[in-house]
């Protein structure tokens, strides 16, 4: 009986404490996922502005192609490879200029309408060299980093759910053609985009210390391409 009695009020406190523990607590985030969809983006892309650097990996468009990326930005520095067509092409953008090299298939359909003797001599000068670009092609060859985060096509930025991607919480933001997602912990960077199409752009090693150098041992293809033409006119 005296047990009995003992029991009574330690069950009973025991309920009012249960009853009083709140529910547990939402983890904390950097606060994007309560801003308007259209100031996620701003933040996401002041963000990535502002870091010294990031990587672009993955499965994109460039000038209509379908394209497979991999850049390193460091501000309008860019390092890395793209592949389109089965023809990869490695480059190299500094302050100053941008510099290529290539297989001779990526070659061969740059001049494909230059006739044989010239595409010859164009080949056999920049097989296996770091080539110098006319400052004009440099915008068709490099995707801006700036113009990732910008959404293609008309349509309403949403905002979707809360998920996890490689271990990071993020938040989604939806548009017509695909989603990206934000992360919610640290800085709002930028963790992928994912295209409706199967398309797929991962961001990797942000804010490293990377260093881009010009290449040593360069051709400028301005140059070359007027020796060889005035060689072919001469002939």
């Amino acid at each position: 009986m005296r047990l009995r009695m003992l029991l009574v009020p330690v069950l009973a406190a025991a309920a009012l404490v249960a009853g009083c523990t709140s529910a547990p607590a939402e983890p904390a985030t950097n606060g994007v996922d309560k801003l308007e969809p259209a100031q996620i983006l701003q933040k996401a892309t002041e963000a990535l502005q502002a870091a010294k650097s990031f990587r672009v990996q993955g499965k994109g468009e460039i000038q209509g192609q379908t394209s497979e990326l991999d850049l390193t930005y460091v501000g309008k520095q860019t390092k890395g490879t793209i592949t389109y067509e089965g023809v990869t092409l490695e480059l190299i953008q500094t302050a100053d200029a941008t510099y290529v090299t290539a297989s001779d298939d990526f070659w061969k359909k740059a001049i494909a309408d230059q006739d044989a003797s010239v595409q010859a001599l164009v080949l056999s000068a920049l097989a296996g060299k770091w080539v110098k670009l006319p400052s004009a092609a440099t915008d068709t060859i490099v995707p801006d980093g700036g113009s990732f985060l910008q959404p293609e096509g008309e349509g309403e930025l949403r905002k979707g759910d809360i998920v996890t991607v490689d271990g990071k919480r993020a938040i989604e933001l939806l548009a017509k053609d695909g989603k990206l997602r934000i992360a919610l912990e640290g800085e709002p960077y930028p963790i992928d985009i994912v295209s409706d199409d199967g398309g797929a752009l991962k961001f990797l090693d942000v804010d490293k210390d990377v260093t881009i150098e010009a290449p040593t041992g360069v051709v400028d293809l301005t140059e070359i391409l007027t020796q060889i033409m005035t060689q072919a006119m001469a002939g």
